[in-house]
């Protein structure tokens, strides 16, 4: 399988993919470890933490694949904007999702 079929496959169903293909799917948006993006603190300088993984996606479907690979690994995830809470709301030692990709409006329900 190649990296475009795996991409073709995650907008239907990234349950459906092994392992493996999540890995090699997400590994472009996933922050090197060492990279100062891959560590957290809020604006204030308050609250760091250092979380296992940090996703920068710019779909919904990477975000898919990154909640099924949390689920596959018993992960919880926290979403980040720009860190201007004052508390440790973000703060996890498992996955994160900076959310400076995820621009424009999808969907606005009025319910």
């Amino acid at each position: 399988m190649v990296l475009s079929d795996i991409s073709d496959d995650i907008q239907s169903t990234p349950a459906a993919l092994p392992t493996e293909s999540l890995l090699k799917l997400l590994h472009p948006i996933t922050l090197p470890p060492q990279s100062s993006r891959a560590k957290f603190h809020n604006w204030a300088e308050t609250f760091l933490c250092s979380p296992a993984v940090v996703f920068e996606p710019s779909t919904e479907e990477e975000c898919c694949a990154i909640l099924e690979l949390a689920k596959r690994h018993g992960r919880t995830v926290r979403a980040v904007g720009a860190g201007h809470s004052p508390s440790d709301l973000a703060c996890t030692s498992d996955f994160m999702i900076r959310t400076n990709k995820l621009d424009g409006v999808i969907e606005v329900s009025p319910h």
